[in-house]
């Protein structure tokens, strides 16, 4: 994850941002997924959407005019350093990373473009020092390894890991080596609903303490909603996985 400056420092009086951002990270396959969520999600969910994707460094993007399509919620593709809001999507630009510090996005150039892309890993590290427990990660379609580090990271500092399964995924490579890591929270159903994804995150807002607790069967946190942990405090990529293989 080597950009061409260091990350911005945290100023010690900075009050961190009053809602959840999620992160969420697509390849190959993933902006079908993308579009399955965004198309059900409501509109005012309360919380930001960053939306970090392999680009080619040498092709202009149109991704951010393609999740307008379907969405009410303003989409950026974030050229400059922008001040992050709710109810909004961000995207990066092409062979830039995005990194994230008091509250707002800021851009990197890519100094490694000749190796693997970790374009997400580097996001989501920023996102879950910077957020902490508010900070939520979504691994979804894709080729490679990108994300599972930056998912881990995200898990150490208390937030919330999702990845999409890959049964589900049209490439499964990137929601598998998540997994594999064994950080992962949560790997929504087949099917699902973006209203859900409202609800469970207005639930953990108003006691996120509850969501910490003791831990299910299956290795993932009970709750006290009677599900696992993603199940209540974060089904985000329910509708995404709706983009499986018909």
């Amino acid at each position: 994850m080597t950009s061409s400056r260091s990350k911005p420092a945290t100023s010690a009086n900075y009050d961190s941002l009053p809602f959840a951002v999620v992160g969420m990270g697509a390849s190959a396959g993933g902006i079908e997924a993308l579009l399955n969520f965004f198309e059900n999600a409501p509109s005012e969910m309360d919380m930001a959407f960053v939306v970090i994707v392999h680009l080619p460094a040498d092709h202009m993007s149109r991704a951010d005019e393609v999740l307008q399509c379907v969405t009410d919620m303003p989409v950026t593709q974030v050229s400059k350093t922008t001040e992050i809001e709710k109810n909004h999507i961000y995207i990066n630009a092409p062979d830039k990373y995005l990194e994230m510090s008091e509250g707002h996005l800021h851009v990197v150039d890519r100094v490694d473009a000749t190796a693997s892309p970790t374009t997400i890993d580097h996001f989501f590290a920023t996102l879950a020092t910077a957020h902490g427990t508010r900070s939520i990660g979504v691994v979804l379609s894709g080729s490679g390894s990108d994300g599972a580090a930056g998912l881990s990271r995200i898990k150490e500092m208390g937030g919330i890991t999702v990845a999409q399964k890959p049964e589900d995924a049209h490439f499964a490579e990137m929601p598998q080596h998540a997994i594999t890591t064994r950080q992962v929270d949560f790997r929504p159903p087949r099917g699902g609903n973006a209203r859900q994804a409202a609800r469970s995150l207005e639930q953990r807002e108003e006691d996120p303490s509850a969501h910490y607790g003791r831990r299910g069967n299956g290795g993932e946190r009970a709750d006290p909603c009677g599900g696992r942990r993603g199940t209540c405090a974060l089904r985000c990529a329910d509708a995404a996985a709706r983009a499986h293989r018909t």
